[in-house]
């Protein structure tokens, strides 16, 4: 823990992630790695690290890139946090903007999009994000705001073309009420599978299929033939299956279609 001692305050500040490669995700790993926010110890490490502090910051790396709801699975888990003594999470990763709320009086943030972005990144995403500052005064926030902010040539600035107020507005209206946003997480879970996962993973296990029946038959014999496309792809594989955003993603869709098709 990180802990920054400000006109008699002490803060500290916890950073975690999900389980990508690089994460210590075995209780005597000693090969090194950054601290995975579902480990079985972490809980216990939040509670005790609020007792050493007088406010607890949480920052996590989670989330389903590129969509503006987080899943209810890392909902659920960031109020976990505020239960287990965080005064305030910060979530990032999905590289777009997503809402944020209160809860029980305690801010939780749940994307703030990109800050800064690899100039050479290929992906097409949008190098723009939020600042959040938070004002803490007589053991409560008295003030949360958001600041847009935009990359141009290899630069961070205050975005002035960005209303901040009435886009955090409309993302976190997404949030609620609770029927409408499980509507609209299942809706993109389905699409997503349809649209991106179903076709990876078919791709990773080197699958034949459909009308890019060449195209698969020349990624197979490229398998056979290369030990590197090989275990590329089962990296790959067990990446995916690894990080919880996408199982979650892809188990919600599959757990949908499967119940439109059978009942």
């Amino acid at each position: 823990m990180k802990v920054v001692e400000t006109k008699g305050l002490k803060v500290g500040i916890l950073a975690y992630g999900e389980a990508q490669f690089g994460a210590i995700l075995h209780e005597y790993d000693d090969s090194g790695g950054f601290a995975w926010i579902n480990h079985p110890r972490v809980n216990d490490y939040i509670v005790i690290a609020r007792k050493k502090v007088d406010l607890l910051i949480i920052q996590v790396h989670a989330g389903v890139e590129e969509i503006d709801l987080p899943l209810p699975e890392w909902r659920d888990r960031y109020r976990q946090l505020i239960h287990l003594g965080a005064d305030a999470v910060i979530g990032h990763h999905p590289h777009v903007r997503q809402g944020w709320e209160l809860y029980q009086g305690k801010p939780v943030v749940y994307s703030l999009g990109n800050f800064i972005l690899d100039p050479f990144h290929k992906r097409g995403v949008d190098s723009t994000g939020f600042l959040v500052e938070l004002t803490y005064d007589g053991g409560v926030f008295s003030s949360i705001q958001f600041y847009p902010v935009v990359q141009k040539n290899g630069i961070v600035e205050i975005d002035q073309q960005n209303n901040a107020e009435l886009e955090i507005e409309r993302l976190s209206g997404l949030l609620s009420p609770s029927e409408e946003y499980e509507n609209s997480v299942n809706h993109m879970s389905v699409k997503l599978w349809q649209s991106i996962y179903k076709e990876y993973y078919k791709q990773a296990a080197g699958a034949m299929y459909g009308k890019k029946f060449l195209r698969s038959l020349a990624r197979i014999t490229r398998n056979l033939l290369s030990s590197q496309a090989r275990i590329r792809n089962d990296l790959l594989l067990l990446h995916n299956i690894r990080i919880e955003s996408h199982r979650w993603c892809v188990e919600r869709a599959l757990s949908i279609l499967i119940n439109e098709k059978y009942h």
